[in-house]
């Protein structure tokens, strides 16, 4: 059985991802100089909001 940090890292990940309803964030559309994936905020908020009305 694996018990190093990583391992635990990847199980929490997995879960969050099949479970938690989270969605894996893409480095290519994180903006590091603003600390936010506009994206992926967009496509949320789209969502949330039941979309263009």
């Amino acid at each position: 059985m694996d018990t190093t940090e990583k391992r635990f890292e990847s199980d929490i990940e997995a879960y969050l991802l099949d479970e938690g309803g989270y969605i894996k964030g893409d480095q290519k559309t994180y903006d590091k100089a603003k600390a936010i994936d506009m994206a992926t905020l967009i496509s949320f908020l789209y969502y949330r909001t039941g979309g263009m009305k």
